[in-house]
């Protein structure tokens, strides 16, 4: 589906991504999508939740609210701070200082939540 999007839309077509939910697949398909990801959006994605980047206080990660306004939690990501390297850091920032989170940390990244 991503590389679909991609090749109708093209490199920077959007200046924003709103992703209401977890990327899917296996951690090599996340990669993919979040490679495709920041080769079209040219700002940030809003992505649901309190993202596992903002836990581990990435630089410019910041809460914001739910652009359709019901109420609920986002996290603005700058495009440049969405990337492997960051997801690693925060990673390894977050099975330090929340040790008890390692399980659901492993499952949340092998299913869908952490990208």
């Amino acid at each position: 589906m991503w590389e679909k999007i991609l090749e109708v839309f093209g490199i920077n077509a959007f200046t924003h991504l709103f992703i209401d939910g977890g990327l899917y697949g296996t951690l090599d398909d996340k990669t993919k999508i979040v490679r495709i990801i920041t080769t079209m959006v040219t700002h940030g994605i809003i992505k649901y939740g309190n993202h596992i980047l903002k836990k581990a206080m990435i630089h410019r990660i910041i809460k914001t609210d739910d652009p359709l306004g019901r109420g609920y939690t986002f996290t603005y990501i700058p495009i440049q701070s969405y990337s492997e390297e960051n997801m690693e850091i925060a990673l390894k920032y977050v099975l330090k200082h929340e040790p008890c989170a390692f399980k659901r940390l492993t499952y949340s990244i092998a299913t869908k939540q952490c990208f």
